[in-house]
């Protein structure tokens, strides 16, 4: 499964509890920007929403939300980090030849 697919499974899953997120899944669905913009406009959005709620058990799943959107971001980018110190790895192997 794919970050993209993550993150409509997430917005399923609080459809009951912020009806926007069904037009954001349909928006994520749709979109094939970077999935590091996605993220970061989802996390912003929720952010704001969290600000507004007064319901505590709504709040609740709105921040367990964003803390899932931050842990994927936060692990794309360590795999990325990681990729580039395979990548110089591999350069630091070639120049040997």
């Amino acid at each position: 499964m794919d970050k993209k697919q993550y993150i409509i499974r997430m917005l399923v899953a609080i459809e009951n509890v912020r009806p926007l997120a069904r037009w954001l899944k349909i928006l994520v669905e749709a979109n094939d920007d970077s999935d590091n913009i996605i993220i970061d406009l989802l996390i912003n959005t929720f952010q704001e929403a969290i600000k507004n709620i007064q319901d505590e058990e709504s709040k609740g799943k709105l921040k367990k939300a964003t803390s899932f959107l931050q842990e994927l971001k936060q692990r794309e980018l360590d795999d990325k980090k990681n990729d580039e110190q395979d990548i110089d790895k591999i350069e630091e192997l070639l120049a040997k030849f």
